[in-house]
């Protein structure tokens, strides 16, 4: 008789256990014991192949942004992303497109900080070739369409080359503005081949 009654509450017994060893954890985690603390820098979120993207109010693409790896940080509050690749759509316009080594994304998505080896190529349109500039550090505001720079800045089209240091870039006008010690070399379109 006794053995049926160890057996009748031992369904009892295992829950009321699971109830201390739970209560336990929450107590450890809330107090900040060595059990619930987690180093704040190190990244919350990590994503391989990340992919995002933006649709204008028509169902149009704005932008997509790409990279091999996102990383979330709590401490920042920002983002950063391995080998991100930014391509802006506008309707009737040339898609334009941001690589770089690596990038960070503020904490209201606002700004992409670009580093390491930055490249916009805008393609072809009806107009002209297309162009290539690269610099070291690019700040682009998807929201407002622009891109910045104060760094040392290269534009390549099929016509020549521009050097300066800082670039304003309005991706609505296309106007690319070069700040200061700007020099350039260009070819008459029309002569003839070297």
């Amino acid at each position: 008789m006794k053995r049926y009654r160890l057996l009748a509450w031992t369904p009892i017994l295992l829950l009321a256990s699971l109830a201390a060893l739970t209560f336990w954890l929450d107590r450890s985690v809330k107090s900040g014991s060595p059990l619930g603390v987690r180093d704040p820098s190190n990244p919350d979120v990590i994503v391989e192949d990340f992919s995002a993207n933006l649709f204008n109010p028509d169902g149009s693409p704005r932008y997509a942004l790409v990279a091999h790896r996102m990383e979330h940080r709590t401490d920042e509050d920002s983002t950063a992303l391995e080998t991100p690749t930014l391509t802006h759509y506008m309707p009737g316009k040339a898609e334009v497109q941001v690589r770089s080594e690596q990038a960070h994304v503020s904490h209201d998505a606002k700004e992409v900080v670009f580093t390491g080896n930055v490249r916009i190529v805008r393609a072809a349109d009806a107009r002209s070739g297309p162009i290539t500039v690269t610099t070291s550090q690019l700040n682009v505001f998807p929201d407002q369409d622009l891109a910045r720079s104060d760094k040392e800045v290269t534009i390549t089209g099929e016509h020549g080359t521009l050097k300066g240091v800082g670039l304003e870039f309005n991706n609505l006008t296309r106007q690319m503005r070069l700040r200061s010690r700007v020099r350039g070399e260009f070819k008459n379109p029309r002569s003839p081949p070297d």
